[in-house]
């Protein structure tokens, strides 16, 4: 393989990882240029239609001017450590990995933990102020909601496009709306004056459907999976919890509550 076509390789397999195309870095932490976005969008497009040609020239005439004007990364070269990520990085897929997979066919379900997003989502769970909601975090609104005896378990959905850092390229763009349920489990409460002292755990769980990528990218109006399989995205984990709650609520509401949940 001559050394343009190995270029061209390791550029295609870098876009299916979660590295910035643009600055070459995992998760990209620099500033960028807003002008990235849509080169990315142009250069999915080509990528989705099997055109490496045209991914090979939008890379060449708009990827490697952007590099340059942006972090001095114009040649070749330069771009020597962004390949070595790409072949050697930890499990992660971009969005375009993603559709690399649905065109793939074999309708594998994916994990958090093979996007490279596992972590990052379970952190979204204790983050302030995350999803576009001003109060607390999904996790201390639901102990919020167990304190006040209306609930045990619970079960949304959340648009994780919004978390984004790098529009379409990011693996949480492409997930978008996925649904997140919540359980509290193994519980144990020790009475103290007129309270409870409540420990247990919250087993977490996410479920999303990965199809129809061209209405996911605003390309075509109609419900289409041409080309590809749609597949399951899934993950799993647990947090430990404690809290208190008032001794009438727990031994009216929450025993109730916890005699009538679904095995």
């Amino acid at each position: 393989m001559s050394e343009e076509n190995k270029i061209n390789m390791d550029f295609l397999k870098g876009l299916e990882k979660n590295i910035c195309p643009i600055c070459g870095e995992k998760d990209c932490p620099y500033p960028r240029d807003r002008r990235g976005d849509k080169v990315i969008e142009e250069i999915m497009k080509a990528y989705t239609k099997g055109d490496t040609i045209g991914v090979k020239k939008l890379y060449l005439s708009k990827m490697i001017p952007l590099r340059k004007a942006n972090f001095n990364r114009g040649s070749f070269g330069s771009n020597d450590e962004f390949y070595d990520k790409a072949q050697n990085s930890k499990p992660s897929m971009s969005s375009f990995g993603m559709l690399q997979h649905f065109f793939g066919k074999s309708g594998r379900e994916l994990t958090l933990t093979e996007i490279g997003v596992h972590d990052k989502v379970r952190g979204l769970m204790r983050k302030p102020g995350a999803f576009g909601r001003p109060e607390g975090s999904i996790q201390s609104r639901f102990i919020s909601q167990i304190q006040s005896g209306e609930r045990v378990d619970f079960e949304n959905r959340y648009n994780f496009g919004l978390e984004k850092k790098v529009p379409i390229y990011d693996p949480l763009w492409g997930i978008g709306g996925a649904t997140v349920s919540g359980s509290l489990t193994n519980v144990s409460a020790e009475k103290v004056g007129d309270t409870y002292n409540v420990s247990g755990t919250i087993n977490y769980k996410l479920y999303d459907k990965f199809t129809d990528p061209y209405d996911t990218f605003n390309w075509v109006k109609e419900d289409i999976n041409v080309g590809g399989k749609p597949f399951d995205i899934t993950g799993e984990w647990k947090e430990n919890v404690t809290f208190q709650v008032n001794q009438q609520i727990f031994e009216n509401r929450l025993m109730q509550l916890f005699k009538d949940k679904k095995p």
